[in-house]
């Protein structure tokens, strides 16, 4: 039993949805949404004190004034989406004294006053101005968001960006720049003492020095659709130029447990060997590496040595048509490949030791992966839209499952009590 109570006001609809056994909701946490359907030219005067979330969308607002919420002191979460908003007055929220979550995507501002959240908006958690035709951000813009932990300016016109902007927000936790037009940077990204994670994918151009200095002891990279085409940069060790993926450093403390190279422009891996034998340099921390719809074609011996922990490597949805058979040396402790989606046809290894799934389906594979014999952990191997013959399923006694049914009933190798084997 679904219980629906629609209540109709001029231009919304609120929306009370029950399931049948749910506890009643209390009216404060069901948000008022309010479809402007293009002829919203103003903010309501007045909103319900029962109502704790207001969203309002398809509206024709454009300016929002100064205490153009006047009534709406109890509203902890307000969403402003696709209202043609192109103007804010200073002081627009300044008698929203309980608001924490503040949205304002898909519209059309150009520019954040000094005085835009001021005063009195220190309550602000997370700010979220994606989807706007921002090209700049002054410094002041945020001073009076003293608490604010997650700011989003995805998807604006950004070119530059001042780190001395957040200085007013000692406590930002979570940055998005992505998909801007960002190329350079003024400050000191130190500044943002708290920040653990920064998305800045998507922004095209951006050198990989600065890319550099922007991950400078954050824990994630995440650099998705940025038109990477190399992630190398030359350093000279014992007066000899060698090349080292550009987020790799030298101290302990700038290591990551993740990074997003996905959908790039990446056409080659380089052997980072030497690299490797550089102790400073060699990370010990579990990581998760994800190159998936790159351009990559081969991948050479020691390509990923200088993370002795890496914990996934997908490779999946590339032109990789050779993989060197000490590709995964030097990594003590790979727990999962995938190498989906590419053009293998054959696939051996001398070292993988840990690892306990492989994932090679949509290739065209005549064979098993010849695997080292130390690879006894490995209890998943996914082979499904391949071409292998069965030839060496014989040693691979520890694995206990692949998907999809078993084709090979005649064969010795069925002897073994595999379930589900996916190689068809």
């Amino acid at each position: 039993m679904v219980i629906l109570i629609i209540i109709y006001l001029p231009h919304s609809i609120c929306l009370w949805h029950r399931e049948k056994g749910e506890k009643p909701k209390r009216l404060n946490d069901v948000p008022m949404v309010i479809n402007g359907r293009g002829r919203l030219t103003r903010l309501p005067d007045y909103m319900l004190p029962e109502f704790k979330k207001v969203f309002i969308y398809n509206g024709n607002i454009s300016i929002i004034p100064s205490y153009g919420f006047r009534y709406w002191r109890d509203v902890i979460e307000l969403k402003l989406i696709s209202n043609n908003i192109s103007t804010i007055d200073p002081g627009a929220f300044g008698n929203m004294r309980s608001l924490h979550t503040l949205t304002i995507s898909h519209n059309r501002l150009t520019r954040i006053q000094t005085e835009t959240f001021c005063p009195r908006q220190w309550c602000i958690r997370k700010l979220t101005l994606s989807h706007n035709e921002l090209a700049d951000i002054h410094p002041g813009s945020f001073k009076c968001l003293h608490d604010l932990s997650h700011l989003i300016l995805s998807h604006n016109q950004l070119t530059n960006l001042n780190w001395d902007v957040f200085l007013d927000t000692p406590h930002l936790q979570y940055l998005d720049i992505r998909k801007n037009h960002l190329a350079d940077f003024e400050g000191d990204i130190s500044v943002l003492k708290t920040l653990g994670f920064i998305h800045v994918g998507g922004n095209v151009g951006l050198p990989l020095q600065q890319l550099s200095k922007i991950m400078h002891s954050r824990d994630k990279i995440f650099l998705s659709n940025s038109h990477l085409k190399d992630i190398y940069v030359d350093i000279d060790v014992s007066n000899k130029v060698i090349k080292k993926p550009f987020f790799l450093d030298a101290s302990y403390s700038h290591q990551f447990s993740y990074i997003d190279l996905s959908f790039n422009e990446i056409t080659k891996l380089e052997s980072v060997r030497e690299i490797c034998t550089t102790a400073k340099y060699v990370q010990h921390r579990q990581t998760y590496l994800d190159l998936h719809h790159n351009s990559l074609i081969a991948l050479p011996a020691y390509a990923f040595c200088f993370y002795k922990r890496f914990k996934v490597i997908k490779l999946t949805s590339n032109k990789i048509t050779v993989i060197d058979v000490n590709s995964f040396s030097g990594v003590e402790h790979l727990e999962h490949v995938q190498i989906d989606g590419n053009r293998l046809v054959l696939l051996m290894f001398t070292e993988l030791p840990g690892l306990f799934k492989l994932r090679v389906g949509d290739n065209h594979l005549v064979e098993v992966p010849i695997l080292p014999k130390e690879s006894l952990a490995l209890t998943d191997l996914y082979l499904k839209n391949n071409k292998v013959s069965y030839t060496g399923l014989q040693g691979m006694r520890s694995i206990s499952r692949c998907h999809s049914s078993c084709y090979c009933t005649t064969n010795t190798a069925c002897t073994v009590p595999y379930t589900l084997w996916d190689i068809n």
